[in-house]
Parts: structure tokens; sequence; C-alpha cells
């Protein structure tokens, strides 16, 4: 609990206050949770001998936290009387000086007469203004009367003891059953006295709160309480009440949105929700809300519909996700938005400014809930999400820029992967946004996992001269500094934190001096008793000692101050026309030689070496195509210079063929002169040196023959190697008609399947070629290729072990195996021969008996590839089984087992 004590500080004629600290500040909830939906019995416990002092007695809560309803009658004394209104107060409260009549006259005033400035009608009273917005109240008795009772809410709250939070008023249903002697009978609302002031307008927005659960009462008596509390808090929102900061939420976002757990967090959840549908559809909007028999989102989905929306519930929860970061009303028809009303910052603990490579990121996302998971520097960003598909689990992506870009990510799959070489160039923040559209009362999680990967990034700093709030001091319209000093020239601003009371706005300023006119100028909505922070749109630079200031047009505003002791040519105070320091300010016989709790936000840049890489990695120039790009992208922090090495063909452009100092991506024109080609294929290898390594380009062309049958290989990968033992090679038809073709290699090493064939113009034909795994005794594995026209010469590469066995006969394992006969599918039957002599390959069966004499047309020595169709000698198909293949040249034999599936 913090004990708010006045203390006078003074410097001359200059009278200023603080809020003396001693442990925290309660915060105010509503008690309507621990009402709502209990058992509607009274057990009277505790009941006044009479006669009694006070004008008249009420039952009230024993304890509002019980699970049933315990009452004691009190004493009470009635204090003002008007226009439909009566106000009670407790009999102790009143001899204690907690309720006083000018008290109860504020009250009166702001139920009848006005509302603040800020209120959506100041010139009406709470009643009015609510009835309007949320319907008639009950008049269960039908007296026209609301009572006001001023009590000490028996919440357990102890001066002496520390506490988060304290009940600062509520609405009790039971009010609404007549049980004739054991209990209250009509439209009556708690107010709270101790601690809360009756006078204090946080008071007169519990009243607002607590007259919406009364009015929803009338009219939904069963209405889910989530829903029912983000309406009350809605109540003082635009009644230009204090309330619950939302802050408290967009720091921790991942929680249900229809469940309530009567915390603070949820209490700024359901309010922030109810005031995104306020601002989006307007308040006849909400007052159907408040009517619709419906409950919890149901009710949202009703009203829409009623009222002519095609939008579901879900559609409206995405919305929301969305709008909480982007908050733009000028994009997708304001759905993204609050009607241009600001909100605080959304923040996350999944915010980087730079990449943690490789490291994985494990997330347990509640039902009804989104996460923020954002990168605001650094370029080249590879992010991918891993997760088990479901139906209602979405993700929103969006690039924050000069302009905003929202796109919906239908997971329809997993894993998500994203990349875009454009972040940190086009754009330099970017936001995932998974959320679960799953709507449940009971508890469900949802989880997944990411990683990132980028080029750079910044590194974060805070200079902050101490954590500590000793007191709150009340600004009263004075202006607050705080200097600081960059740590070296790399070093940017690139926001604040602060410590204010209130979430009511504050400006802050960056200075170059407490003399000149302000750097740059922020207007910022606060978290509430709590550090805030702030990152500037563009981060301030070429400064190295500077001063940020902070005052607010709330005269109740107050900044925490931290007893330091070495304030002194830090800490300021500006209450005239010239800033004074801090230290010449008192508070009793102390001075104020400590500091504001203001602090700096730095940046610095991550550097890394420079690093190439292309995009895409081959172009493609069909028929007609003539002129096509490719990137330079420099992956790292640090500038790079780059050139073309390799020889550029004559029927090839190529514009630039360098560059220099180059920080991002740079786009190379690449252009075809057809009139040099023939037809046919052609590829080329474009090299690149960079003082960020090496990469290359190729360029493949295609030249129609218009005048004749012509076929040719397309294929990007003619490399074999240890691993890779077979190739399938694709023939395309680039002339007219239908094209032969055939392969050959006096090469022993290496075998086509098939060896010839054709191809018609809108068909491709796969030729599989096979290398000997065990006989590789070259790098360089010739074939001849004829495409219909002419007989070309090409060649394979082989990368590995060079061996010789062709002195061997032998059967490789056949391809596939085992081998599946439906569907007219082949196995191929690699062997090898070690001379000219005719060889024979059989089949046999487990019994030993031959069943068919495979053909081998030639008997060069070297590889040869044989296909058997899983037929006997007869043509007939034989049976699934194990099979053994017997391969004889001269007196050697080999042989290989084969499984056949039928």
């Amino acid at each position: 609990m913090r004990i708010n004590r006045f203390l006078a500080i003074v410097l001359l004629p200059i009278i200023i206050y603080s809020n003396q600290l001693t442990i925290s500040k309660p915060v105010p909830v509503c008690g309507t949770p621990y009402t709502w939906g209990k058992i509607p019995e009274i057990v009277i416990t505790k009941k006044l001998s009479k006669p009694t002092a006070g004008d008249t007695t009420f039952y009230i809560r024993e304890d509002i936290h019980a699970p049933i309803a315990t009452m004691i009658e009190v004493p009470f004394y009635k204090i003002k009387e008007a226009d439909g209104i009566t106000v009670y107060a407790e009999a102790p409260e009143l001899d204690a000086g907690r309720v006083t009549q000018a008290d109860v006259d504020k009250l009166i005033e702001a139920l009848v007469d006005k509302t603040p400035p800020s209120s959506v009608n100041p010139g009406k009273g709470i009643i009015a203004n609510e009835i309007e917005i949320f319907g008639q109240i009950p008049d269960v008795d039908n007296n026209q009367t609301l009572f006001v009772l001023l009590i000490d809410v028996r919440d357990g709250y102890n001066a002496d003891e520390s506490s988060e939070t304290y009940v600062a008023g509520y609405f009790d249903p039971l009010d609404q059953i007549n049980q004739s002697g054991k209990g209250n009978f009509g439209d009556i609302i708690y107010i709270d006295t101790n601690p809360a002031k009756v006078y204090d307008e946080a008071t007169l927005g519990v009243v607002a709160h607590e007259l919406q659960h009364l009015i929803h009462y009338g009219a939904d008596r069963d209405e889910d309480i989530w829903l029912n509390e983000g309406l009350s808090e809605l109540a003082p929102i635009i009644l230009g009440f204090d309330s619950h900061s939302f802050s408290l939420f967009l720091r921790n976002t991942n929680r249900s949105l229809n469940s309530f757990d009567n915390s603070l967090i949820d209490y700024s959840k359901v309010g922030l929700w109810t005031y995104y549908c306020y601002r989006r559809f307007g308040a006849a909007f909400i007052h159907d809300i408040v009517q619709e028999k419906s409950n919890s989102l149901d009710s949202y989905e009703k009203v829409m519909t009623n009222r002519g929306f095609t939008t579901t519930k879900e559609e409206l929860m995405q919305d929301w996700f969305i709008a909480n970061l982007v908050n733009n009303p000028d994009i997708a028809d304001g759905i993204y938005g609050y009607g241009g009303e600001n909100i605080p910052m959304v923040l996350s603990d999944h915010f980087y400014g730079n990449f943690a490579q490789d490291q994985r990121v494990s997330v347990e996302l509640n039902s009804a809930a989104a996460e923020y998971i954002k990168f605001y520097a650094g370029r080249d960003i590879r992010f991918d999400l891993n997760f088990d598909v479901n139906p209602q689990f979405h993700l929103a992506v969006v690039r924050q820029g000069d302009e905003d870009r929202i796109d919906l990510v239908p997971l329809n799959s997993a894993p998500y992967y994203f990349e875009d070489p454009d972040f940190g160039i086009s754009y330099n923040a970017i936001t995932f946004i998974p959320y679960w559209t799953k709507i449940t009362t009971q508890n469900s999680i949802l989880k997944f996992d990411y990683s990132a990967q980028g080029v750079g990034g910044i590194a974060e700093t805070e200079i902050v001269y101490d954590d500590t709030a000793e007191f709150y001091i009340r600004l009263n319209g004075a202006t607050a500094a705080e200097r600081f000093t960059l740590p070296d020239q790399s070093s940017r601003l690139a926001g604040v934190k602060f410590n204010v009371s209130k979430n009511s706005p504050v400006t802050i300023q960056v200075l170059p001096s407490l003399t000149q006119n302000p750097i740059a100028t922020y207007e910022v909505i606060p978290n509430q008793s709590d550090w805030t922070r702030y990152y500037f749109p563009t981060p301030v630079s070429n400064i190295s000692s500077f001063f940020i200031s902070l005052s607010s047009a709330d005269d109740q505003q107050s900044l925490a101050y931290a007893n330091t002791g070495q304030g002194m040519g830090r800490a300021y105070l500006k209450t005239g026309s010239t800033f004074n320091e801090l230290s010449d300010y008192q508070v009793g016989d102390d001075f104020l030689t400590g500091d504001w709790l203001i602090g700096a936000i730095i940046h610095q840049d991550i550097t890394s070496c420079p690093e190439l890489f292309i995009e895409p990695a081959v172009l493609f120039f069909w028929n007609d195509e003539y002129t096509k790009s490719f990137e330079i992208q420099n992956r790292g922090s640090e500038t790079m210079n780059w050139q073309i090495t390799s020889q550029i063909p004559v029927w090839l452009t190529i514009n630039p063929t360098e560059g220099t100092n180059l920080t991002a991506h740079q786009l190379v024109s690449v252009s075809v002169n057809r009139n040099l080609l023939e037809p046919g294929i052609y590829d080329h290898i474009i090299r690149i040196q960079s003082n960020g390594g090496s990469d290359s380009v190729r360029i493949s062309v295609l030249e129609r023959n218009e005048n004749y049958p012509q076929a040719a290989i397309f294929s990007d990968d003619m490399i074999f190697s240890d691993q890779v033992i077979k190739k399938t090679l694709r023939v395309i038809n680039i002339g007219i008609g239908e094209a032969g073709f055939c392969f050959h290699s006096n090469d022993p090493q290496i075998a086509f399947m098939p060896e010839q064939g054709a191809v018609r113009l809108t068909d491709t034909a796969s030729v599989d070629v096979f290398i000997d795994p065990e006989n590789r005794y070259s790098t360089s594995i010739p074939f001849t290729f004829y495409n219909g026209i002419d007989s070309l010469n090409m060649n394979f590469q082989y990368q590995g072990t060079i061996t010789d066995s062709l002195d061997q006969l032998k059967i490789f394992s056949t391809i596939p195996n085992p081998f599946l006969t439906s569907g007219g599918q082949t196995a191929a039957i690699r062997i090898r021969l070690f001379d000219d002599s005719k060889p024979s390959l059989q089949v046999y069966n487990i019994l030993g008996q031959k069943i068919a004499d495979l053909n081998i047309p030639d008997s060069h020595p070297g590889l040869h590839v044989i296909q058997w169709n899983g037929k006997n000698d007869h043509g007939q198909r034989v049976s699934s089984g194990v099979y053994f293949l017997v391969l004889q040249q001269k007196n050697k034999i080999s042989k290989q087992k084969i499984l056949l599936l039928n």
C-alpha cells in the first residue's frame, strides 16, 4: 500500500507536493465478480439489537470474498436524498470522518448533473449517460430510487499490511431478490470508503463501473462475468473518470479473452476489448450487447448479425489482436484501429533487436489469445514457425514502415517459413502474430515454437540512474528533466523509460540543452505506477549529451523520484519559465539530491562482415524471352564490393558487371541476343567474386527450332559423387513434330535407361543415368547425345573416389528393391561385364527353378542396365516372393537377391 502524504517542497515562493512512498499503493478493483452468479441464499449471521444508532440498517456481506453470501446487519445514516438518489453512509465511517457532507454533494453532482470534460456527454451526470448507453435501471422495488451505500467493504484490507488491490465497490445481485427479513431489496450499489476516498475521481469511476453492473443485471442476469466487467470498465472510460491502464494487458497479451480471474491484467484486457468494440461500432452497439440475452462472445456475434454485419466472433477477435499492435484507423476500413484514439504500445518478451541464430523459442498459447513476435532491427529476415495444425490457429504478419502492410496467413500445413531480403531496407519492423480463436471455458493450451535468422541488428542498453522509487512528486503543471550522455558516437537515442503514478497522457521531449527548443516531442500514454517503455518512431542521432523532459496536462500526474544523492547537475524541474536544479528543492529538512525515474534507451548497430548472396540462382529464358535480372545481395552489415570474373559469351549482355559499397542489394540486368543463337539449350555460369565471398548464377536459354524436330537435354545438375550414383535427365522437344533422341557412351562406367526414344512437342521424356559405384577411374565421363539433327559431345562430372574394378563381374542391387510390379513398373538391374564375351542373365525362384532369361543386347565391357517386368519366359506375371538373379560370363558368376511384390 502507498500512503499518500503531501509534503511541502520549498524553493523561495515555489511550492510543489510529493507523495511519500512506503509500500506499493493498492489499486481499486470491483467486487462484483465475487457476488455475480453466487448461491442466491442469504445467511444472516449477525443482527443488531434494536434500537441502534443511525437512521436505518442494511445488510452487507461480512466477507466479500466468501463463496456463500454471509450477511451482517449494519447501521447507516441517510446523508442526502435528491433526484431519485439516496445516499447512506455506514455509521462508523461517518463517525471516523471518512465520509463528509461535501463528499456526498460531489457524489450527487457527478451522478446527476455533470461528468468531466472528456466525458461522452459532460452536460449529463453518470446516471443519465449510462441509461442512454447501457439501458434502464431495473427499479425492482418500484420506488424509482437508486441507493448508494458508502461502506467499509469487508475485503480484508489492512492499512498496515501490503496489498496490491482493494475492493473499491460492488453490486450485489441478492439485493434484486425479495427475501423479506433476510436482506436488502432495491437498486443498490456499494462504494468503499476505506481506503477509497469519496471525493476522489477514482471513486467516481467506481460508481460508474458498479452502476453498469446494476443495469446489466436487470437486462441479462446470467451474463458471463468477463463480458460484464468489460462493459463496466468501459463506463468510467467514456465518462471521463480514472480507469485501469490498458498497458497491463498489452504487456501480457497471452490471456484468454473469455476468462476472468479478477486480476488487474484481466480488468485491463476486458476493458480494452470493450473499448475497441465501442470505438468500432459505436454506443448503440454497446447498448444492444447489454440487452442481448445470449452470453459471452455469442452476444457479440448475435448483435453484429442483427446489425447487418457478416463478421464472426472469431474474425472480430482476429481484428482486435491486430488493432492492438497497429492501431491505424486509415487501413482496412478502420477495423485495425481505435477510431483515432491512442492506446499504449504492445510490449512482449518476444520483441527482438537482433537475431539469436539457431535458437528455438517455445510458447504455450492460451485459447482466445495472441502473442506478438516482433523484430525491429537487422536485415534479411528468415523466420520459421513450427506447430501442430489446428483449424483455429492463425497467423498475421505485419510489416511496419512508411505504410503498414498486414497479411493474414492460413496455417494449413506445418512448418511455416517466411523470408524477406527487403526487411531492414524497405521497412524496419515486422511482427508475427500467432493467435488461437478457439473459444472455450476450459483451460486450453496450443504449443508452438519458432526461430529466426538475419543479418545485424542492434544492441540495446539503458541509462537509468536508479530503479527504486522513494516518492511520487506531483507535477502540478511543472516539467521535470534529466540529463544523459551517450556512451560513444556509434550510439543513438532510441526511446525513453519513466515511472509515473497515473495513466493520463504525458509529453516527452528531447532537448539539446535546457535553454534550446526540443529536437523531438512525443505524446505517450503511460503505465500506472510502473515503468513505461516508449520507443521513438525514429531514433535520435547525432547528439552526445541531451536532456529528456516530462510534463503532463493532468495536474494530478506524479513522477517517481529516487534518492540517489547524486542528482546534482542531472535532475531538473521547471515550474515557471526556466529550469532549476532539483537539488534546490527540499522536503522538510531534506534537499532533493536524487534523480527522477527517467531513463534513456540506447541502441548500437551490430556489425557483421559482408556476405555475398545471389537470388535467383538460375535464370531461365524460354522462347521469346529476352531480358531478365538477378539480384546481388549483401547479407552482412558492412559494405561489399563485387565483380563478374567469368567470361561472358557474345550472345549475352550483363549490366552492371561490378559494384562498390553495396549495403543491401543491387539488380543486375541480363539480355540475350537470339540472333546469335542456333536452336538448342544454352547454359552458362556467371561467376561473381566479392569481399563477401564468391557465388554464381546459371543462365539457361532455350532457342527453339521452328523448322525441324529437335530434342534437347534440360538439366541443371550433371555431377555424380560417391553418394550420387543415379541421375534423371529431362529430354524436351524444342522443335516441331516428334523428335527422336539417343544416348551413347564408350565409357564403361556409365549406362542410360532408356538409351533412345522420341518426345512429342508438349511432352518430356525422363532418362535415368547410372554410374558404376565401384569402377570410377576418371573425373570426366563423356557421352554423345543425338538430338534428332546433330550428335553433341557432352560430359558428366564425377567428384569422388577414383577406383578401377573393370575386371570384376557383378550384379548390383536392383532399383527399386523391393520391386512392385503393379502399375506396369519394371526393375532396373545394373550389371558390370568384364569383357566382350557373351554373357547370360537369368532369374530363379527360391526352389532353384529358372523363371526367365533376360536379354543383354550387347556385351561391351562396363556398366549395363537391364529391365525386367516381373514376368516369366511365357509372359506370365510371377507371384510375390524372393527371386535370385544369376549373371554369368565365361567362368565367372555373380548373384543378387530381389524381392518382388504384386
